[in-house]
């Protein structure tokens, strides 16, 4: 299989699944030989509602599932007491890996946010995979709730916006379930700093009905350097073929 220079990202909905018939694990074993089949050896691979699970077994899963890759877990969460606890996880191939660190973004949400600064072939590049707090669908909730999430849905954005801001002349890749779409005032002021945000108009790419007629929710978004590295003529494939078996979202890849 070859090794290619591809970025994968794909919400796993470990969290109130689609398909409850579908184990987590066999979801994780199903996923990585599509992603094999159809990608073969992705340069990066960026999940969203990963779970731990008990003894660590479902990140040990993915590690046999991915032994070309070295696995990254949010900096300051810990999975082991919160193994029911989602969390964003990066895979980097390791014959492109040089030295890495993983930096802790948000202390109050730490599960979230998987941000690795690494040599990718020789070159230093920020990898910032993102879960950002879901603030559409507040039925029957209280008041006190909806104020909190609200407010851990902004601090999010402000962490994220100021560390794309001050990197945004570095390799940047930024990917993940933003919960919004490409019009958002938040995807709009990365494109004012030059970021490159996928997601085209009109294209559905989550199933519920808490958004409008827009519903890609997940990007890949680069910065300008990171653009030119992986070349202009690599576009965002959106893979629909797991919508509603195995996740609510869409599997995207930047090929």
């Amino acid at each position: 299989m070859k090794r290619n220079n591809s970025i994968v990202c794909y919400n796993e909905n470990g969290h109130r699944p689609v398909n409850k018939t579908i184990s987590f694990d066999q979801k994780l074993k199903d996923t990585a030989k599509g992603i094999k089949e159809t990608y073969e050896f992705p340069l990066i691979v960026m999940f969203q509602e990963i779970l731990a699970g008990c003894n660590n077994k479902f990140l040990t899963s993915l590690r046999s599932l991915y032994p070309e890759y070295e696995l990254f877990v949010p900096a300051g969460f810990d999975y082991v007491k919160h193994f029911k606890s989602i969390m964003s996880v990066t895979l980097i191939r390791r014959d492109a890996l040089g030295s890495y660190r993983v930096v802790e973004l948000d202390s109050e949400l730490p599960n979230r946010t998987c941000y690795v600064v690494a040599e990718l072939n020789g070159v230093e590049t920020h990898i910032i995979n993102s879960h950002l707090t879901q603030i559409q669908n507040f039925k029957y909730q209280a008041d006190w709730y909806i104020a909190e999430r609200r407010r851990l849905h902004d601090r999010q954005w402000e962490l994220l916006h100021e560390a794309l801001h001050n990197n945004k002349d570095a390799n940047v890749i930024f990917a993940g379930d933003m919960q919004e779409s490409k019009s958002s005032s938040n995807l709009n002021k990365l494109m004012e700093d030059g970021y490159i945000v996928s997601g085209a108009s009109g294209t559905k790419a989550v199933r519920n009905n808490f958004f409008n007629e827009e519903s890609c929710i997940d990007h890949i978004i680069l910065s300008t350097s990171a653009r030119t590295a992986f070349g202009k003529d690599t576009e965002i494939i959106y893979n629909c073929s797991g919508v509603g078996k195995y996740s609510d979202h869409t599997l995207l890849c930047l090929c």
